[in-house]
């Protein structure tokens, strides 16, 4: 049974049909807003073999900044963690440590490191070259989206990516 003071505090709350009304647009507004907003969420990065020779060019796709760009191996075997495997060529961003927008990137060879970029393995010089028949991990780490990777091979001098 309710009291009188229960009787005041549902009374208060309730909402006259004329005041629904005014606030009906408003909440029509609210879900729009809501419904443009998830069509701009992140998409996660993928690495694409656009050019399969031994030196092969990757193009990225997705929403985030990437941070490093690493190519591991080869990879034998099965490895504890990413930092276990070993790194055949990885650069990062020289701009005050800012990261690149992947949709702004140009496609990535290997081996030449883009302007605005550092070469962090090997300190000096160029990457070994591909080895066919081995196995190698290309990874983009990106801030505010998902990471993107792709295992890639070598066969017959051409890379080839791995499903």
């Amino acid at each position: 049974m309710l009291n009188t003071t229960h009787r005041t505090t549902l009374a208060k709350l309730h909402v006259k049909p004329r005041k629904l009304c005014k606030l009906l647009p408003l909440l029509i507004v609210a879900m729009l807003q809501c419904s443009i907003c998830a069509c701009n969420i992140e998409s996660d990065t993928k690495i694409i073999v656009t050019s399969n020779s031994t030196s092969p060019t990757f193009t990225l796709q997705g929403s985030g900044n990437l941070s490093r760009f690493v190519v591991y191996g080869p990879l034998i075997g099965e490895y504890a963690s990413e930092e276990d495997r070993p790194v055949l060529w990885k650069m990062f961003p020289n701009s005050n440590g800012t990261s690149k927008s992947v949709s702004d990137l140009p496609p990535i060879k290997f081996a030449e490191v883009p302007s605005g970029w550092t070469q962090y393995t090997p300190k000096d010089g160029k990457p070994s070259p591909l080895v066919d028949g081995l196995t190698y991990r290309v990874v983009a780490n990106v801030n505010s989206a998902n990471s993107g990777y792709i295992d890639i091979t070598v066969r017959d001098g051409k890379v080839l990516p791995i499903k």
